[in-house]
């Protein structure tokens, strides 16, 4: 992942919310496990980031002092003005300078999509910051449609995804119904995916209420993006099941082994161990949700991409209950 606001090696961070930023970076490391992105995500730093306060005083700090006289010359002059929302000075400091011309921006547009000024965001990108994936998760993760929908004005697309593993920015609209509608009313895409077949579905699959999980496929959504009934099987809430049923029902083949339909995502990930949703539940030693895989055909001889069964695998985790059941279902 990279830190958009400031280098892991930086000998010197005037910002204080840039200090908060390197805190973070070297405090939490990005744990991409076999079962992709997602189901590390209380690793990832953006979603830390959602906890930061900007706006916060740092008594150790002293703000880079700019003198109203002359141009904004380096990238913490302009990160504070951008952090205190100085939308005047910002304008008079790099108004009349050409979108030619080198401007340091630095970390500003960051910083002022989380300290929601809009107005800054939108003069910013008038002049020519440069806008990329962090600006849009920031946007997303502050539920502001207001500089979302700047964003959208200066070129970005709802349905680009925000990294190889991660989709687009409709997955971390899940928890919100109105930013959901928001988001499926300017097109966003629920089957929308990154370098390996994630989607914002899968997402919503894994983390979010049943009903938005009916909302995206309402929308478009499809099971033949996603591996959707993998993220299911991992889902962590009492209601998975449920999810489970709903998923087959909508025709997820069961005894796929993940992204063996998508080449790319799975010479990517093979060396994790990909297996059949069967896989997935040994793993995690969920009983009834093998039970349900089995009453709808689950195979359990089939091997994952390290040659291993499913019952080899629940062996391996110690899920010595659920490796009894097996031994007796195969029979």
């Amino acid at each position: 992942m990279t830190n958009p606001a400031v280098s892991p090696d930086s000998q010197h961070i005037e910002c204080p919310a840039q200090r908060k930023l390197f805190q973070l970076s070297t405090r939490l490391q990005f744990n991409l496990s076999s079962t992709s992105y997602f189901y590390a995500m209380e690793f990832n730093i953006d979603a830390a980031l959602e906890s930061v306060d900007f706006t916060s005083v740092d008594s150790s700090f002293t703000a880079p002092s700019i003198d109203p006289h002359r141009s904004l010359s380096s990238p913490q002059e302009l990160e504070a003005a951008c952090l205190s929302g100085d939308l005047q000075l910002v304008k008079k400091r790099l108004g009349g300078r050409s979108r030619s011309n080198a401007i340091p921006f630095g970390s500003s547009l960051y910083l002022a999509i989380e300290s929601r000024h809009t107005d800054l965001v939108d003069f910013l990108l008038s002049r020519g910051a440069p806008l990329g994936p962090s600006h849009m998760k920031a946007a997303t993760l502050k539920k502001d449609i207001g500089t979302l929908t700047i964003l959208m004005k200066h070129g970005w697309d709802l349905n680009t995804p925000l990294g190889w593993a991660t989709p687009p920015s409709l997955s971390f609209a899940i928890d919100d119904p109105n930013l959901i509608d928001w988001f499926f009313a300017h097109g966003a895409n629920p089957n929308a995916t990154c370098t390996l077949d994630l989607t914002p579905l899968s997402v919503a699959v894994q983390f979010a209420d049943t009903s938005v999980i009916r909302r995206f496929f309402r929308h478009g959504g499809s099971i033949a993006h996603g591996q959707l009934l993998h993220y299911a099987v991992r889902r962590a809430f009492d209601d998975y099941i449920e999810v489970m049923h709903f998923i087959l029902s909508q025709g997820a083949p069961v005894n796929n082994i993940m992204y063996q339909d998508r080449l790319d995502s799975y010479n990517l990930q093979q060396a994790f161990g990909l297996g059949t949703p069967l896989h997935d539940a040994a793993r995690l030693g969920k009983l009834e949700a093998a039970r349900v895989l089995l009453d709808h055909g689950a195979d359990a001889t089939i091997k994952d991409s390290l040659g291993f069964t499913p019952l080899q695998t629940a062996e391996e985790n110690q899920h010595e209950v659920f490796a009894d059941f097996l031994r007796n279902a195969v029979i």
